[in-house]
């Protein structure tokens, strides 16, 4: 639905701004076309997205895009009217479509002056088109002189419009006092970023992908001369097909990539001085609250019948053959995809980090075998830790050593070439699309593997009151000094509250 009541600023104190209208949390300009010129126009309304949710932003675009609007208008009735037939307007419907918009004829976030030269070469071409008319200079000086004293109204009034009733002086140059590299384009800077932060494997692949569609829009321009403008057109960009397989972009997946640039643009100004501000910083994705909501969906545990579905899947109960595994038999298929879950959800591990367990990274923990999450590898792989407190020792449960998990261990390490416990597979796409969505048809937007680690969560909050040994085992941040001193690892008690993990599924199925 559209809302008419405005309730920001002067509206507050009663006041309507005339044509301006909002729709979830976007700003839109709303105007009807004049009887008489529905044919000309070709249209009823006129309705454009004012591409802001900022109030006091969109009744400076709104006042503009009305400006221009009743120029257009105008200027159509005089052709109607037969006063000047060879006159064009200065503005289109098209124009005031493009709103928000740089470097497409018209600014609207600019200055007067920079209004003015568009102004100007409008004029140009249509004082060109008049002399073209008439055949010679002299017949169309009077439509010529006319034409420039609009011209001259018109700067007048956005005068009013765009800078707030005054002449704003020229700016200093975006360069002055910024280093000499300022110069540069955007793209030079890239590698120095990742290697400053460190930011490796997946997350510098998903990096550059954002830096690439940024450096699309931007060009070679000189990374100081960025701008808000260009922030605007790559949302605008990323936001029509920045989605997977160039559909429209969630506001999850929007504001990530906005996030990406606005943290790159503040290490450029704090740490290189190679810009002076931040052109990105406040910036949202603009979209609706519904959509805003859905986006910041967490993720939840399963419940305990979603817990039962899956581990009563032949998968895990007995299949057709490995190659059937979703289909009810006798063959117990205990490969890598029956392990997974089971260490997800008995270790709380990431899946980044079960995937990329090696042998080497099961270690003796206080007099039992453990789980070692960590950086460093035996066999030159990149593995990835998401930070220094996901660096840690977890222990096996009991159960994954009673349904069979070092047997299974034994068997890998015998065929291994990688030096990897499980080898390398797409879990998440066969586990959420393949198992959960087809086979099992239970999948919920916010249910996925990764629901396993807040599974474990919760069991161990039932298991142990000890917040520190709960933060050491998940990989979270320990609070306080008790992070600073001592053994950053479990101790014998707080690895031992592990025994008391408990699920509320039976699993009489996948003990021998």
């Amino acid at each position: 639905m559209w809302d008419t009541n405005v309730d920001h600023g002067r509206e507050a104190m009663g006041r309507r701004v005339a044509y301006l209208l909002r729709r979830g949390g976007t700003f839109y300009f709303r105007c009807r076309v004049p009887v008489d010129l529905h044919d000309r126009i070709g249209r009823v309304e006129v309705r454009i997205s004012l591409r802001t949710s900022a109030y006091d932003e969109a009744r400076r675009r709104v006042a503009t895009a009305q400006f221009m609007l009743s120029h257009h208008f105008q200027v159509l009735r005089m052709q109607d009217d037969q006063k000047r037939p060879s006159y064009q307007p200065l503005f289109t419907v098209d124009d005031v479509a493009r709103l928000g918009k740089n470097g497409k004829g018209v600014i609207f976030t600019g200055s007067a002056d920079q209004m003015l030269n568009m102004l100007k070469n409008r004029l140009s071409d249509t004082y060109g088109a008049l002399v073209d008319a008439a055949g010679q200079r002299d017949a169309a000086t009077d439509a010529a002189k006319a034409a420039q004293e609009e011209a001259a109204d018109a700067h007048r009034a956005l005068v009013r419009v765009v800078n707030g009733g005054a002449q704003q002086p020229s700016p200093a140059p975006k360069d002055a006092g910024l280093h000499r590299d300022s110069r540069k384009p955007f793209a030079d800077f890239i590698e120095a970023y990742f290697a400053m932060k460190r930011i490796e494997g997946k997350h510098r692949t998903n990096k550059v992908t954002t830096f690439k569609e940024f450096a699309s829009v931007v060009g070679d321009k000189p990374i100081a001369e960025i701008d808000r403008n260009d922030i605007v057109e790559f949302h605008d960009r990323i936001r029509c097909g920045g989605g997977k397989h160039g559909r429209t972009a969630s506001y999850k997946t929007v504001n990530k990539k906005l996030c990406d640039i606005r943290t790159f643009l503040r290490w450029c100004k704090e740490q290189r001085n190679l810009i002076s501000s931040n052109p990105s910083e406040s910036f949202t994705a603009d979209v609706s609250q519904g959509e805003r909501e859905e986006g910041e969906e967490r993720r939840r545990s399963f419940t305990a019948d979603e817990l039962q579905a899956i581990f009563d899947s032949p998968l895990f109960k007995g299949c057709k053959s490995p190659d059937r595994v979703f289909e009810p038999g006798t063959v117990q298929c205990r490969d890598h995809r029956f392990w997974v879950p089971l260490v997800a959800l008995h270790s709380g591990l990431r899946l980044g980090e079960i995937e990329h367990l090696e042998f080497e990274d099961i270690v003796e923990l206080h007099g039992r075998q453990a789980f070692w999450v960590r950086k460093a590898s035996s066999h030159g792989h990149k593995k990835p830790v998401k930070n220094r407190a996901s660096d840690r020792k977890v222990p096996i449960h009991p159960f994954l050593v009673e349904v069979g998990f070092p047997c299974y261990v034994a068997n890998r390490r015998a065929v291994a070439t990688d030096g990897r416990i499980f080898p390398a597979f797409r879990y998440s796409r066969f586990f959420n699309e393949t198992l959960l969505h087809r086979a099992l048809r239970i999948k919920q937007p916010d249910m996925c593997f990764h629901s396993f680690r807040h599974c474990f969560k919760d069991a161990l909050r039932n298991a142990t009151t000890d917040l520190e040994a709960r933060d050491r085992l998940c990989g979270h941040t320990v609070d306080g000094m008790s992070g600073v001193y001592g053994e950053r690892f479990v101790s014998r008690e707080q690895a031992n509250a592990i025994d008391e993990v408990r699920f509320p599924v039976d699993w009489s199925h996948l003990l021998p």
